[in-house]
């Protein structure tokens, strides 16, 4: 499988992680849009929303709504934007 994210999660690509937990992994993008740019992944691969599980979408989100409150605390950003992508 040639899933950068799952190189990441095992540990086979550098990353900076910011926070993780059973279920999910953060990082800096290494291309960052703007200060903090942050992505959630699922610990194991997820090609796209529709093979991901109700909990196991709760569990991004509650990631996603701790590295906002850090970010928040660290970078004092005047907004954020969370965004979902696929393909």
């Amino acid at each position: 499988m040639d899933c950068i994210f799952c190189s990441i999660v095992e540990q086979s690509a550098q990353s900076r992680r910011v926070y993780e937990d059973d279920v999910t992994m953060a990082f800096l993008d290494i291309g960052p849009a703007s200060p903090g740019h942050t992505l959630v992944v699922l610990r194991r691969h997820a090609p796209d929303i529709w093979s991901v599980t109700e909990d196991e979408a709760a569990a991004v989100m509650r990631s996603v709504h701790r590295v906002a409150a850090h970010l928040r605390e660290t970078l004092h950003p005047r907004g954020m934007n969370v965004t979902q992508s696929n393909g």
